[in-house]
């Protein structure tokens, strides 16, 4: 039997004190991320309260010049800088976080002053921090020629007592800062940097290419595709400065305009953000980055595991980025005009779409599939065919789930693993959606997986036709939800009322006004006969076996009837997007 060896350890622990961040080498940003006031006296008192402040994340890197090996500061940039201007200034920290001690001290030391010398905050604050000379110096300025002996002697113990409150706030010559220094390879930084500010950090994880890029440097020439480019940069720090966490330091957007010059790391935040203007229907909200970076791996044939060797392909992307803006903008339109209505929202007001079932390594091998080929050519269009198939089929089947980003490689256009030029059939979808069904659970509300196929159900059927233009719908329970939490009261636990099966838009008018109605019994319920027709609607017989097996708490037969409404509806699917 052959013993698995353990993992090399890839990092080191070490305690640090003030004393040794001398030793540590802070990147030079172009522009950088800084902590707001706020943040950083959170900070300050943090260390005062003597609780635990997080690590630093260090890099060993040879220098170049003298062969030595030096530690480059990766993470935790802000909080070694507050340290450090704490050391400086205590004052500026402790003054907001002992406003009332200061008042109290200012008002003592005032009331010594003579009337018609009082001195402001910021004079006193000068005097506090001063030398021993001239802070003596300062005091008999201000107190005057007639001030007395005991006079001046309190008032230098105020100033002495709050200096010495100051000194001992926070003890910085004993604090430890708990370092990680990374000893794996240089291309699994970014993952160290996602894994070690999960749920914390409100940078993206590709925010520490910021670091290992910080000297890249793309020229944007002028046309519309660029500018957008550039103005998509622009709003990224804007946006960033709006929501208050941070600051930007030397930042200038008139700067920025004028020598149109960027990062490797914000070309693909903006280049992210440039496709998902063109494809909103795939790309969610937030995901953009991700985006951004995996088309770049893409068109360098960088593996999405090892983004971080992109500045590798720098002179490559300087080189081609009007070639690449203008490939992604003839894919991202043609993959936005192929899913624009099939995804579309009926009920919402503005336009929106559903993307429940989208992953972003699978819409980025739609784009891989399609990059290098000529839109328009036979492959071009076959692929563009089926990936709405496949896009159903593979949500179902749940491939993205894990290990997407190995599976994203095998569908880069110089890869011949894997690619959508094959069309999917009907009875290929068969197995998946009975196990698909057969893994729901009972609920009530609607989940983003089930309002998308619902979404994408009513837009290839009974949405789909003209007859129903203009009339308000809206995405609701078939079996009312008022009927089935009357009947299923236990936290609705055993009913499938958050079913596919039991989802569907339906006429917003007669929606909102049948409370437990459903549409056989509305005045007038002739003139959704058609709709009941193409919507795999529960029969009559059906919708009144439904209601007394509520009544009777028969659930099981309520859920045998939804989940093959579930199935009428995932074959509809298949059928429709697979001819």
């Amino acid at each position: 039997m052959t013993r698995k060896m353990p993992n090399r350890i890839k990092y080191d622990m070490t305690p640090l004190t003030i004393s040794d961040l001398a030793q540590i080498t802070i990147p030079t940003f172009q522009r950088r991320f800084v902590w707001t006031m706020a943040k950083k006296k959170k900070l300050i008192q943090t260390l005062h309260e003597g609780l635990p402040f997080g690590t630093i994340l260090l890099y060993p890197r040879k220098d170049q010049n003298t062969g030595k090996t030096v530690k480059t500061l990766l993470d935790g940039q802000q909080r070694l800088s507050t340290i450090k201007e704490y050391n400086e200034k205590k004052l500026k920290y402790w003054k907001p976080l002992n406003i009332e001690e200061y008042d109290r001290n200012y008002k003592r030391f005032n009331d010594l002053v003579p009337d018609n010398n009082k001195i402001t905050e910021s004079k006193f604050d000068e005097l506090v921090q001063a030398g021993e000379l001239d802070r003596l110096t300062g005091i008999e300025e201000v107190l005057g020629d007639d001030s007395t002996k005991d006079d001046r002697h309190n008032a230098t113990m105020i100033l002495v007592d709050l200096r010495t409150e100051l000194n001992n706030f926070i003890d910085l010559e004993h604090t430890q800062i708990f370092a990680i220094s990374f000893t794996g390879e240089e291309n699994e930084i970014p993952e160290v940097y996602m894994n070690l500010n999960e749920g914390g950090t409100p940078l993206n994880k590709y925010e520490i290419f910021r670091a290992t890029w910080a000297n890249t440097k793309i020229e944007l020439k002028q046309s519309a595709e660029e500018e957008e480019i550039l103005n998509f940069v622009k709003r990224y720090y804007q946006d960033a400065i709006n929501k208050g966490s941070f600051e930007i330091d030397n930042y200038s957007e008139d700067e920025l305009s004028e020598n149109r010059t960027i990062t490797l790391a914000e070309f693909g935040l903006a280049l992210g953000e440039f496709t998902a203007k063109l494809l909103p229907s795939l790309i969610a909200e937030g995901s953009a980055a991700e985006i951004g970076f995996g088309i770049l791996g893409i068109a360098t044939n960088i593996d999405n595991r090892n983004l971080g060797k992109l500045d590798s392909k720098l002179s490559w992307i300087k080189t081609n980025v009007p070639q690449l803006l203008a490939q992604i903008q003839e894919i991202a339109s043609s993959l936005q005009q192929a899913f624009m209505t099939l995804l579309h929202n009926r009920s919402a007001k503005y336009d929106k779409f559903e993307s429940g079932i989208s992953t972003t390594f699978k819409t980025l091998s739609f784009i891989a599939a399609l990059w290098g080929k000529k839109v328009g050519s036979a492959d071009f269009k076959q692929t563009l065919k089926n990936i709405p198939a496949y896009y159903v089929y593979d949500a179902l089947s749940g491939i993205w789930g894990s290990h997407g980003d190995q599976r994203l490689f095998e569908y880069y256009p110089e890869s011949t693993k894997r690619n959508y030029l094959k069309s999917l059939t009907p009875k290929e979808f068969s197995p998946i959606i009975n196990q698909w069904i057969a893994d729901r659970t009972a609920g009530i509300n609607f989940n983003q997986e089930t309002k998308a196929l619902t979404t994408i159900h009513s837009n290839l059927s009974y949405l789909a036709v003209e007859r129903y233009k203009g009339e308000p719908f809206e995405l609701e329970h078939i079996v009312a939800r008022k009927l089935i939490t009357a009947s299923d009261n236990k936290s609705q636990k055993m009913v499938l009322g958050n079913s596919l099966g039991n989802c569907m838009y339906l006429p917003k008018k007669e929606n909102n006004a049948k409370k437990t109605k459903d549409l056989y019994e509305v005045v007038n319920s002739e003139k959704y006969n058609q709709l009941i027709a193409e919507s795999c609607y529960f029969s009559k017989t059906e919708m009144d076996t439904m209601k007394q097996a509520l009544k009777d708490q028969n659930f099981e037969v309520v859920n045998e009837k939804i989940n093959h409404r579930s199935r009428q509806v995932l074959s509809t699917i298949a059928e429709i997007l697979t001819k």
